[in-house]
């Protein structure tokens, strides 16, 4: 992470973190670890990186709407975060947006018609 932040600087470097109850999860969401996802956040941010996608994998997929506490925490860090999992209607990704959120991926969501990308850009001024 280090040579890359020197490579290509702290704007252009983002860390994906996945994460389920709070706690990273690595090797394809199966394996739980004891970090928690503000300890891995402080943990990057130290290394210089500036720029996180966060995504609660346990509501990845499902449309039940984001994780908006973890998101307005990593938020109120300071860090730009960009939020995957539980989107699924473009009152989630204005919610995401007055959390703080710096952008959302949209999957599911997307691909089902239950948002429009147009009405999305709209709302939330895009």
């Amino acid at each position: 992470v280090e040579a890359l932040l020197r490579e290509f600087g702290c704007r252009r470097v983002m860390v994906a973190l996945d994460y389920r109850g709070g706690r990273v999860v690595v090797r394809g969401w199966t394996s739980p670890t004891d970090l928690g996802v503000l300890e891995a956040l402080e943990i990057f941010s130290s290394l210089g990186v500036r720029i996180f996608l966060l995504t609660d994998v346990g509501r990845d997929g499902m449309l039940i709407g984001p994780d908006l506490d973890g998101v307005r925490e990593a938020c109120r860090l300071g860090f730009d975060v960009v939020v995957g999992g539980g989107v699924c209607s473009v009152d989630d990704i204005v919610a995401l947006r007055d959390a703080g959120a710096a952008g959302v991926v949209l999957g599911r969501s997307l691909y089902e018609g239950r948002v429009d990308l147009r009405e999305a850009l709209s709302a939330v001024g895009g």
